[in-house]
């Protein structure tokens, strides 16, 4: 068995919040504010490298969902290939901590994607929020990208029927748990999770608030991307030999994505998205 994955620990300068990210996958694995864990990553996870994480928040690319090239989601989220671009650096000022991971193009992806590029990731740790940036080259001299993205974020939850999603009503979202994939209208102010749930809410506000339980609340600012995800796997998540017992009822994956419409990128032109999650 493999020896168990680098993690890269950033606590903040003033010392209240913390995040460790795998550059198995860039996978963040914990985001702790105020002493509480924001983020959910399975008992049953597969942490030795031979798998995509179960939790955290993955880097999905350069596919969102199943995918005809290779496995479902990319092979981002599941890449040993990431490498640390620019060690973690404290911003004397303020505290904030900043990481940058990096993944090209390598002959084991070209196997599956024929594509040149260069991926940039930039987390930056502040106080009560993390923010999340995306830059991707396209190194081709002559042919487009073609991509889709998502941050696949798991927010952890103490009691999963007390997880209310705003800012959602009237915006149209396909409904992947049911046969055929309809689209449908969001009437709902609060959305709740009550049972199986897989959404991609398109051309959504960049500005969401999530409440993962009675005492916490965050808001989700995106920007680059148009789509929101919410996802979760209920009775679904005993298929899962990754998932641990009622560990569906445990989390919530609200996902900021550019899925609904694919993502070109010209020859030599690159592709920013930004993701922010903050408690308020």
């Amino acid at each position: 068995m493999a020896s168990p994955m680098r993690k890269i620990e950033l606590k903040h300068g003033k010392g209240n919040s913390s995040v460790t990210i795998v550059p198995f996958g860039a996978t963040i694995i914990s985001w702790i504010v105020d002493g509480q864990e924001r983020i959910f990553v399975s008992k049953d996870a597969i942490m030795d490298g031979s798998k995509a994480i179960r939790g955290g928040v993955p880097v999905c690319f350069p596919n969102f969902g199943p995918w005809s090239l290779g496995p479902q989601h990319g092979f981002a989220r599941n890449s040993k290939e990431w490498k640390v671009n620019h060690e973690p650096k404290v911003d004397i000022n303020n505290g904030d901590v900043e990481l940058i991971l990096e993944l090209s193009d390598s002959e084991e992806t070209r196997k599956l994607w024929d594509q040149k590029f260069t991926l940039v990731y930039t987390l930056v740790l502040k106080e009560k929020a993390l923010d999340l940036k995306v830059c991707v080259k396209n190194n081709e001299a002559e042919k487009d990208l073609d991509m889709t993205f998502c941050f696949h974020t798991y927010f952890t939850t103490s009691d999963l029927s007390k997880v209310a999603i705003s800012n959602l009503k009237g915006l149209s979202y396909t409904d992947k748990t049911t046969e055929g994939w309809p689209i449908v209208t969001e009437e709902n102010e609060i959305v709740n999770i009550k049972g199986f749930t897989d959404r991609v809410y398109a051309q959504a506000p960049d500005e969401i608030e999530v409440a993962t339980g009675p005492d916490s609340k965050l808001k989700l600012s995106k920007s680059g991307m148009k789509d929101w995800v919410v996802w979760n796997p209920y009775e679904t998540a005993a298929k899962m030999a990754d998932m641990h017992e009622n560990g569906h009822l445990e989390f919530v994956c609200v996902e900021a994505t550019q899925t609904t419409n694919r993502i070109v990128i010209g020859p030599g032109k690159t592709w920013d998205a930004t993701h922010c999650m903050e408690v308020v």
